[in-house]
């Protein structure tokens, strides 16, 4: 399992922000202490082991290093388990991007706000110039061979995405698909110019996944609001309210309600006099283990050429077993 790493700290993986590393892992956890190895580089046994379709998984905020390379390790089938993508019939290559997000499980709120705080100033420090200089060294890497670029991202994650492509539109015309799950974005980012031009450059579609019963997101607008005031980021999350209704975004954008497969796993109930489900912490982080998540997510990025995005209406199908 190979994973690209930016951290500069705990543990330092290079030497300044904006740089990136390829690290190998063959059980799952953190390659030992240094020698670092050498930033921004792409060796040729890297490249030579990436297989079409290629996607780069993105972790959010509260990682610590351990539990990104578990994450990866995961998804990627590196641990046996039913909630990889290679277990739903994902064949092409996975690897790891990971950012240097702190990670913390303590209940107290001021210190969730502070660890948000940190998460988000590295988010933009050290995630967004190293994600940019990586997928424009990659993408040229490995024009020509027929493998297709696709980037995966969680919550937080998808703030670093946006930003990136934000700053670097013309990027996107050598991206595949962008899968966007719980993402930790203003409900209105997809409106932007810079977005509807970098997700019209697509050769696929970007998929938005979201859940109105992610309290998590719920609690992030209240913070970004708090930590950004009148910042045009201090806002509504995505992943929790979904794009706006009459949004002009781009026609590549494809977005999809997850509440019902997500809360189902639970066993929550949905809550026909308030006409929602029920809130719920754990279904921020639920998706890495979902099945119909993993199943769409396989469907649409390894679809073939021309062939229009897989979408559930989960709405239409609760109603109807109602």
């Amino acid at each position: 399992m190979y994973v690209i790493s930016s951290r500069t700290s705990n543990p330092k993986r290079v030497t300044a922000n904006g740089d990136w590393a390829v690290l190998f892992s063959g059980n799952g956890k953190p390659p030992n202490d240094p020698p670092l190895p050498p930033s921004n580089y792409l060796a040729a046994g890297f490249l030579n082991s990436l297989v079409d379709p290629l996607l780069v998984v993105m972790h959010g905020y509260n990682n610590l290093e351990s539990e990104a390379f578990s994450q990866f390790a995961n998804i990627s089938g590196l641990t046996v388990s039913d909630n990889s993508l290679p277990a739903h019939e994902f064949f092409g290559t996975i690897i790891g991007f990971d950012w240097p997000s702190l990670g913390s499980h303590s209940p107290a709120l001021w210190k969730q706000f502070n660890l948000y705080k940190h998460d988000l100033d590295a988010a933009r420090g050290a995630a967004v110039p190293a994600l940019e200089s990586f997928l424009d060294r990659l993408t040229n890497a490995v024009r020509g061979r027929g493998i297709r670029v696709n980037l995966m991202a969680h919550s937080m994650g998808n703030f670093v995405v946006s930003r990136v492509l934000t700053a670097n539109p013309g990027l996107a015309s050598r991206l595949d698909n962008v899968v966007s799950f719980a993402p930790d974005m203003l409900q209105s980012d997809l409106e932007q110019p810079e977005l509807v031009a970098a997700a019209d450059a697509l050769a696929g579609n970007w998929f938005v996944y979201w859940a109105q019963a992610d309290v998590v997101l719920l609690t992030a607008s209240d913070w970004a609001n708090i930590l950004l005031g009148n910042e045009q980021w201090g806002g509504r999350r995505l992943g929790q309210e979904g794009p706006p209704t009459n949004g002009h975004f781009s026609r590549k954008v494809v977005t999809q309600c997850w509440d019902v497969p997500l809360s189902k796993q639970m066993g929550s109930t949905y809550n026909w006099d308030l006409r929602e489900w029920p809130y719920s912490t754990k279904i921020h982080g639920l998706y890495w283990s979902n099945g119909p998540f993993l199943d769409n997510v396989v469907a649409n990025v390894c679809r073939a050429e021309g062939c229009p995005p897989v979408v559930v209406d989960w709405a239409v199908q609760a109603r109807a077993a109602s």
